[in-house]
């Protein structure tokens, strides 16, 4: 999972062009087979979650106050379709494809975009925001950072446990493949967008294991978000600008 460098986004992904919101999160994750909008968003939300209830009772409970609509929080029950004017929970649905959900709420004091996009195996989740007055600013300097750990938290919930075996064993059988294309010497980077050590550590130890023709470089390892320990591994990528990666540098012994 990814929310990265700035990425261009298609117009009806984004409230206002990027240098006008006031947030902007992107977060990637890459599926076990593919799925359309609607059945990411199913899936996001069909595991209670106790925390992220309890989270947004407190937001009521204060925004009530200022006069901002209840929202009560998400469902767990699947949607079978969609289409543009429905509500999905608290979300109005703006744009209703396979492919693509835009989702609004607005009020006096914000307007809120989430877009749900997949391609293949890809899915995106982009989030934007524009504020109206101080109350919309306070409140996004809270709601903000809260909104970037839940998406992460709930991307998590996209793979099964056996999703992790079946692209660990796909991962191994690409590192077989092309271990014996490599001339001695060469060198090859494996990296995954996983904070699984299946995908990662055990994955390259397996194969340290079973080829002794390869040796382990110096190479970040396993870089988990919003650590700031790790940020000197990638000094263009700070803390909390990535979702998890795992780069190991192997060489073939000459």
């Amino acid at each position: 999972m990814s929310s990265g460098h700035p990425v261009a986004e298609p117009p009806q992904c984004l409230l206002a062009p990027p240098e006008r919101l006031d947030f902007h999160d992107r977060q990637v994750a890459i599926l076990s087979e593919p799925m359309t909008a609607l059945q990411v968003w199913n899936l996001l939300r069909c595991r209670p979650q106790p925390f992220l209830r309890a989270a947004f009772r407190i937001r009521d409970a204060v925004s009530a106050r200022f006069g901002v609509r209840r929202i009560g929080g998400f469902t767990t029950e699947p949607v079978a379709q969609v289409a543009i004017g429905d509500r999905l929970d608290f979300f109005l649905v703006e744009h209703a494809a396979p492919d693509l959900l835009v989702l609004t709420e607005r009020d006096r004091h914000l307007d809120v975009m989430t877009c749900i996009s997949t391609a293949g195996t890809r899915v995106a989740i982009v989030s934007s925001v524009l504020t109206h007055n101080l109350f919309g600013r306070a409140y996004m300097l809270v709601v903000g950072p809260a909104h970037k750990l839940i998406v992460w938290n709930m991307l998590r919930w996209l793979r099964r446990e056996s999703d992790v075996a079946q692209l660990a064993g796909q991962q191994a059988r690409l590192l077989a493949a092309l271990w014996p294309l490599l001339r001695p010497g060469g060198r090859m980077l494996y990296c995954t967008c996983s904070v699984f050590r299946a995908e990662g550590d055990e994955q390259i130890s397996a194969f340290l294991a079973h080829n002794t023709d390869a040796l382990l470089q110096p190479s970040p390892g396993h870089l988990f978000p919003g650590n700031p320990d790790m940020r000197h591994a990638l000094p263009d990528n700070g803390p909390g600008e990535h979702d998890g990666f795992f780069y190991a540098l192997l060489q073939k012994k000459t």
